[in-house]
């Protein structure tokens, strides 16, 4: 299920990028671009294994400048093509635009460094990282979502039974419905107490300045990066009571008595401050849909003799991506 709930991320952030999916979910559905289908379909792997170099090389490049060398790692030569197609489609033939990412930073967008409009690149640049950090993190909350549902069998009956049950004919529950509906305040909750106990990114870094300081009896260095731990703070007693227990109805506003309320002063799973998520509106509109339009059609069942374990790779992720679970349809067939 981790992987087919990456490529329903990856076809989201295709949509609302580029206003067309990667064929992640549907490899049938016709692609209508004037180029190879399968390159198309090609760029999210080409995304992540670019990312991957960049990541494993980037203290090698900080030594080689220090001797005077300098090296650059570049996106996949076919995935730059396909992407600036897209562009120039859209630069050339106006009366396709639609109101989606890529048209606003080809009609706004400016380089930081030079304050000049974007050119292709730039947009390669940034519509790269935008799909990668757009679809492994939604992704990989929607799994814990599921996976702590799962494995708490009280709260999946609880949430089961506030839900409506729609059909595949059923219109597509929004974000605001799941927001604002009263039916729907406990897949709310849930969606907090997921994001409590697992934020995806669960470490932001900071280096310090040019001078050594010295925080709680510890001399740190210049130039050091100090990572602080979210998950930690989130699990942390003091903050929590019972904090490795997914208990929902510490979200609820008219909570159970015993219940103790959240403590906002230390839930931040989408950071803080000017350096917090850019996406968070759109990272919560994400997890409330697919997860209202997945629990209101069907009753999902981890399959028996699994074992999961974390990694902390660019993100907090299941150790393998493999999770097998079950479906069975609430409406009658």
């Amino acid at each position: 299920m981790m992987n087919d709930l990456h490529n329903v991320a990856l076809d989201i952030m295709g949509e609302c990028s580029f206003g067309k999916g990667f064929g992640q979910t549907n490899p049938t559905k016709d692609i209508d671009f004037d180029f190879d289908k399968s390159t198309w379909e090609r760029i999210p792997s080409a995304i992540f294994n670019g990312m991957t170099k960049r990541y494993q090389f980037v203290y090698v490049k900080r030594f080689l400048r220090r001797l005077g060398y300098e090296i650059e790692f570049d996106w996949p030569k076919e995935m730059i093509s396909a992407i600036k197609a897209v562009t120039e489609e859209r630069e050339t033939n106006r009366e396709k635009t639609r109101p989606d990412l890529l048209q606003h930073l080809i009609d706004e967008g400016q380089n930081p460094a030079t304050s000049m409009k974007m050119n292709v690149r730039d947009v390669v640049d940034q519509m790269s990282e935008i799909l990668l950090a757009g679809s492994e993190t939604t992704s990989g909350t929607i799994a814990c979502f599921f996976l702590e549902i799962m494995r708490n069998k009280s709260v999946k009956e609880k949430l089961l039974k506030s839900l409506p049950i729609l059909g595949p004919e059923d219109p597509i529950i929004s974000s605001k419905t799941v927001r604002n509906g009263t039916e729907y305040e406990y897949l709310e909750a849930c969606v907090k107490e997921t994001l409590r106990m697992h934020p995806i990114a669960s470490e932001m870094g900071r280096k310090t300045g040019p001078e050594p300081i010295e925080l709680m009896g510890y001399l740190i260095p210049p130039h050091t990066v100090v990572s602080a731990s979210y998950r930690e703070l989130h699990r942390n007693p003091a903050h929590w009571p019972e904090p490795m227990r997914f208990w929902p109805e510490r979200w609820l506003k008219n909570r159970p008595e015993g219940v103790p309320p959240p403590d906002l002063q230390a839930f931040y799973p989408f950071s803080a401050g000017k350096h917090s998520c850019i996406g968070i509106n759109f990272a919560w509109a994400e997890i409330r849909m697919v997860a209202a339009n997945l629990l209101t059609r069907y009753e999902f069942c981890e399959l028996p003799g699994q074992n999961i374990d974390w990694r902390q790779y660019i993100t907090m992720q299941f150790e393998g991506g493999s999770w097998k679970v079950s479906l069975m349809p609430r409406y009658e067939v």
